[in-house]
């Protein structure tokens, strides 16, 4: 899929909307631009507007009708201000492609001329020369209600989280910078149950926007449920209530810890309460099987294209304990049947990366009472991926998560806390770079 992204200049401020040429859900690692001098995008199909073309010097919104400028408080409890989850390799203002000014989107998007983002870990960087930096989402609610909820990160350094809400808006990510080159992104912490954000673009007031951060040819794909997502990791748990929404974040999870200590672009493919072949929700029969390939999971018709240029180099796959979460329970047959067809799953939409088969850290034999839900797992898993080697395929592992202590499941609902999540990147990073070579 070839994508451009444009940019309009008003006045003194820049204006960056995107400009696709066909469909395909395909996010972009760097994309160039084009200017137009006639306030609107340059010509190509679902681009976004340029806006006022009066020729003022504040700045305009990306696209028409969109209303003023909103925002929300930071985070509450010690979030992203940890600087533990961080950006994978790419944050600050250093380095950049040697091309034309762009931005750079990260994460299964739909491919529309403005794309929309479902999944957790999507991100949106901008590099500029200026001093104050807005996005501009359009946001609408999922199956759990929403916001979306974004932090938001100043040359590599959390400085906010910001609430995405119904509509259309503008919002800020930073003011008052000092004048000079800076890198600016917004990382999506919330999964899909709580919205679907379509990107229409950047504004950069008084500003110019410079070629983006390099693109990152390492790439690492998490699927699982609440387990790794970082569910509940920002509130003061275990009982947290109705758990509040801005207490997860995807930024503080072992998958974003993870892919920074690889210096890899996180892609999340995690759903809570989602399994192989059961939810938690008996009403919900939309499982892993039938979300893994959509670009929206909650779109059926969201169809992502698997492109090869951006192929995940691994795939730690972390499902199992949903299959427990009420009876009937499988046996470790049934469920190794239903792990291989998963991994055959896998393979043929990703015939080159590393696949590795986890079993998660929060399984417990006699939980359920007097079911031994680990060992089923963990010998489901260990069949599935002998047979997946006994026909060839040498690029599929087991891995083992040390079992949990419970005084580390500290977040909301019994969930991993901040710490049990960086045990958990500290185990699996050295296992990937031993089969990747990284």
């Amino acid at each position: 899929m070839m994508r451009r992204f444009v940019f309009v200049a008003v006045g003194l401020s820049i204006v960056v909307g995107i400009a696709c040429g066909d469909s395909g859900g395909e996010s972009p690692q760097t994309s160039s631009a084009s200017s137009t001098s006639s306030g609107a995008p340059s010509s190509s199909s679902g681009g976004s507007s340029g806006g006022s073309s009066s020729g003022g010097s504040s700045a305009s919104s990306a696209s028409s009708g969109g209303s003023s400028s909103s925002s929300s408080a930071s985070s509450s409890g010690d979030g992203g201000s940890s600087g533990d989850g961080g950006s994978s390799g790419d944050g600050g203002s250093s380095g950049a492609d040697a091309g034309v000014p762009g931005v750079r989107l990260i994460g299964r998007n739909d491919g529309a001329g403005n794309p929309s983002f479902a999944w957790p870990a999507a991100r949106f960087i901008a590099r500029f020369d200026g001093t104050q930096a807005s996005i501009k989402i359009d946001h609408a609610d999922g199956f759990g209600g929403g916001p979306s909820y974004y932090d938001v990160l100043v040359d590599g350094v959390f400085d906010k989280t910001i609430a995405v809400v119904d509509g259309s808006n503008d919002y800020e990510l930073a003011i008052g910078l000092a004048a000079g080159v800076h890198t600016v992104e917004a990382w999506k912490r919330t999964e899909a149950a709580y919205g679907t954000d379509r990107f229409e673009g950047f504004t950069f007031a008084g500003g110019v926007l410079l070629p983006p951060p390099p693109a990152n040819d390492r790439r690492v794909e998490f699927i699982g449920d609440s387990m790794i997502q970082g569910y509940g990791i920002e509130g003061a748990g275990p009982d947290c209530g109705n758990t509040p929404v801005i207490t997860h974040n995807s930024r503080l999870s072992m998958q974003a810890r993870a892919g920074a200590a690889l210096s890899a672009d996180v892609y999340s493919a995690t759903y809570s309460g989602k399994g192989l072949t059961k939810n938690e929700d008996p009403g919900d029969n939309q499982y892993f099987g039938l979300l893994y390939p959509r670009a929206l999971p909650e779109n059926q018709a969201s169809v992502w294209g698997f492109p090869a240029a951006l192929e995940p180099s691994v795939i730690v796959v972390v499902l199992g304990g949903t299959e427990f979460s009420r009876a009937p329970y499988p046996n470790a047959t049934t469920f190794g049947n239903n792990y291989a067809t998963f991994l055959q799953l896998l393979r043929a939409k990703n015939p080159n990366a590393h696949i590795v088969a986890a079993v998660g850290g929060q399984l417990y034999d006699g939980d359920p009472a007097g079911v031994n839900t680990r060992t089923i797992i963990k010998t489901g898993i260990t069949n599935a991926v002998a047979a997946r080697n006994g026909a060839g395929d040498a690029k599929v592992y087991m891995f083992e998560f040390t079992q949990a202590p419970f005084n580390m499941l500290t977040a909301c609902d019994y969930h991993a806390s901040p710490a049990l999540h960086q045990s958990w990147s500290d185990e699996i990073v050295p296992f990937i770079k031993g089969k990747t070579g990284w």
